[in-house]
């Protein structure tokens, strides 16, 4: 049985080929932001180069917001579409953060991206164009019946098996490899993250993505999972990864004399590279506040065997750790042979 969880699998997505290994590592700190016509060009990019605030975030190039939902208890869909060198797709983030409830074992055994968008909003949301053209309605159930369930308490969510508050421990391993079971061939771990002595964090290091000379910036700072590092998913049809930030350290405040950044990083990058490295850019970016220590972020995508949107490569990059910052990384993926 299919649960609710594989309804977040993104769908109809990306481009083919292969990918050849690169050479640039974290080469783009600042996120790329959404030009409208007639918007001025150099305003945009000071605004793209600006670091990010504390509880800040952004999309990359090409990749527009299309609805955000909270769910009740606090877990939130943000559905994206794609436009990555002319292909489109969709995608979802999931925040659950913490105290709160995933979903767990919901028989929607053919559901997809727009019936789970269908699901969770009543009919006062208009339903995003991308969403009605590239994903299947396939009629599981009247406007809004899930969204209305959860608020009547239907769903006893505490009692189902697979539910797991957010923490840092194996809760960590055990809910991502139970959201969408079937992607589960290949995975890779990395739990309790410790910026300070686990070797795939560089640093100490100043600060990234700033842009500004600062004080402060002698402070050990690390970063991780740039391209080229094992956990860089290559070629991948199906793909689902998620990051917990589990304990956030003290964090100094930054200031070059005008502009002063409280509780700066850590930054987590959902990050992507398209056919034979012809792009490399970010989905997301956030800043993540003192409050949501504690939290799980997802992202999950799923190519196409028949409009040869695959063999994307995916990483997670945190940037702006602190030695006593602590995370679980988790990466499960499938190659079909598209």
């Amino acid at each position: 049985m299919r649960t609710i969880e594989s309804l977040f699998i993104t769908s109809s997505i990306l481009l083919a080929g292969a990918c050849d290994l690169p050479d640039d590592a974290l080469d783009r700190d600042a996120a790329e932001l959404a030009v409208d016509d007639g918007e001025d060009d150099d305003a945009v990019d000071q605004l793209a180069a600006a670091p990010l605030q504390d509880g800040e975030e952004r999309f990359g190039e090409g990749v527009t917001l299309l609805d955000r939902v909270e769910l009740p208890g606090g877990t939130e869909l943000t559905f994206l579409h794609l436009d990555l060198d002319g292909e489109e797709s969709l995608g979802v983030i999931e925040h659950q953060p913490p105290g709160a409830l995933a979903l767990a074992d919901l028989t929607l055994a053919d559901a997809s991206f727009l019936d789970l968008y269908l699901a969770v909003t009543g009919p006062q949301s208009e339903v995003p164009e991308p969403l009605r053209r590239l994903a299947e309605d396939n009629e599981l159930g009247e406007r809004g019946w899930l969204e209305r369930r959860l608020a009547r308490g239907d769903l006893d969510l505490a009692a189902e098996p697979h539910v797991v508050t957010a923490a840092c421990d194996a809760g960590f391993q055990s809910w991502l490899s139970n959201w969408y079971p079937g992607v589960a061939t290949n995975s890779r771990w990395a739990l309790n993250e410790d910026p300070d002595s686990d070797a795939d964090w560089y640093g100490p290091t100043e600060p990234l993505g700033l842009g500004i000379a600062c004080s402060n910036c002698s402070e050990t700072w690390w970063h991780r999972d740039y391209y080229n590092d094992q956990f860089e998913l290559y070629n991948v049809d199906e793909m689902k990864m998620g990051v917990d930030v589990c304990n956030l350290g003290t964090r100094p405040s930054i200031t070059d004399g005008t502009t002063t950044l409280t509780h700066y990083g850590p930054i987590l990058r959902f990050r992507y590279r398209t056919e034979d490295n012809a792009s490399s850019g970010q989905v997301w970016s956030h800043d993540v506040t003192a409050a949501e220590e504690g939290g799980h972020w997802r992202w999950h995508w799923l190519g196409s065997s028949t409009d040869g949107y695959n063999d994307y490569d995916w990483t997670i990059e945190i940037a702006n750790a602190r030695a006593a910052d602590r995370y679980d990384l988790g990466f499960l993926w499938e190659h079909y042979g598209w």
